[in-house]
């Protein structure tokens, strides 16, 4: 919903020289749930290619459609675990090998597109 509130005109702004566009970022929330649904299903990502490596940046909306079987593919995921795997499984994550469970490595996806729903309402003066 909060994204979907940008307009057009503003989707290649950046706040400064060193940060994401504003579509960027989208992208970038958007595109950790393919990573992460492999993580979780305990899936190798020695060979990891995202399925936006080539695509073009040409609209929010466009990035939503993209994105809408992979969200979908990760929840679904979520919704199969039981209590027991969620406190029992553990997850490393392959970026900096640190170990958690799978319950709270669920919060910490959560969590990461938390932080970045702020900045994007705070860098681009969102309601």
């Amino acid at each position: 919903m909060l994204w979907k509130e940008l307009p057009e005109s503003n989707h290649h702004l950046k706040p400064d020289a060193k940060a994401m566009s504003a579509i960027a970022m989208v992208r970038h929330v958007l595109e950790a749930d393919y990573g992460w649904n492999i993580i979780i299903n305990n899936g190798s990502m020695a060979k990891y290619q995202t399925p936006w490596q080539t695509r073009p940046y040409l609209s929010v909306a466009d990035e939503l459609e993209f994105a809408e079987p992979h969200r979908n593919a990760i929840l679904e995921s979520i919704r199969q675990f039981s209590d027991r795997e969620l406190n029992e499984t553990e997850i490393i994550h392959p970026g900096n090998g640190a170990k958690k469970n799978l319950g709270k490595y669920l919060l910490r996806i959560g969590y990461h597109e938390a932080v970045h729903a702020g900045q994007f309402r705070t860098k681009w003066k969102m309601p």
